[in-house]
């Protein structure tokens, strides 16, 4: 159940920016404000749709986003989460951060809430309790060396603001499982947009899984599987407008469809 939803939900942390930070060799990262709605899409099927808020000022940020499953993918794993996250510091530096994620998968509801201190994981509640003669442990020392999924997404976006940045890779802990994520630069290309040629930065993104994960999940993961290619704008915004993965009988994407104005939400009103 795992990997069937991992190559969907790398799409949709890839496409939740980040927030702030400051990139290498004095770049500072631009502040960034927007409500944005994503689709996603196998072949002509779609699979889902994620609504995303960000708000930020050099002393915090908030971030709440909603996922759902659509389609073809409510008959294979029905899924929906709300997720939020808060940070607070100076000079885009946020020393305390909170991650919070109610999700439900094929009608199993779970839990979890992280709380980072000066760099490490201080407190998590993860509910439903796992059963670790199934699914191991993570080591504190991993823990603390991760990230969660809202702040990698950070971290993503700072590392793009360089030009000395090639190649970069994050741990990023659920709660339950640390897997890590290697993002390559490719460079500064063109796509086709809502019928026009737009100036993206290229990215190719991949995972390995490290930590905390069941036996089943492990046979199911294929570690040669392809990446997914991530497509920035190439402005002060950078954010994401296209992911594709290419499979065995076709395409899984996530495209950015709309923006909404500040009187709108584009969250899609997901309950706990």
């Amino acid at each position: 159940m795992y990997n069937s939803l991992a190559k969907i939900y790398l799409f949709a942390i890839a496409l939740l920016p980040a927030t702030g930070g400051y990139a290498h060799a004095g770049e500072q990262v631009a502040p960034l404000n927007i409500k944005a709605a994503y689709e996603f899409n196998f072949a002509a099927f779609r699979l889902g749709k994620m609504g995303i808020e960000v708000a930020q000022t050099p002393q915090n940020y908030s971030i709440a986003a909603d996922i759902v499953s659509t389609g073809l993918a409510n008959i294979i794993v029905r899924h929906s989460s709300h997720t939020t996250a808060e940070g607070s510091g100076k000079n885009y530096r946020y020393s305390r951060i909170e991650y919070e994620t109610h999700y439900q998968t094929k009608k199993k509801k779970k839990y979890a809430h992280l709380i980072y201190k000066d760099g490490k994981l201080a407190e998590e509640n993860v509910l439903p309790p796992d059963n670790r003669a199934t699914r191991p442990a993570v080591a504190s020392e991993l823990k603390n060396k991760s990230y969660d999924y809202l702040t990698l997404i950070l971290k993503l976006r700072e590392a793009l603001y360089s030009p000395a940045s090639k190649e970069f890779s994050f741990d990023v802990y659920d709660g339950r499982r640390l897997t890590r994520i290697t993002a390559s630069v490719i460079g500064k290309t063109t796509i086709t947009y809502n019928n026009a040629e737009q100036p993206v930065i290229r990215v190719d993104l991949r995972r390995k899984l490290i930590a905390g994960f069941t036996k089943s999940e492990l046979d199911d993961h294929d570690p040669d599987e392809g990446g997914v290619q991530a497509y920035f704008t190439d402005d002060d915004r950078r954010i994401p407008i296209r992911l594709e993965a290419q499979l065995m009988l076709g395409t899984l994407s996530a495209t950015l469809v709309k923006e909404c104005s500040k009187e709108t939400s584009c969250l899609l009103g997901i309950k706990e």
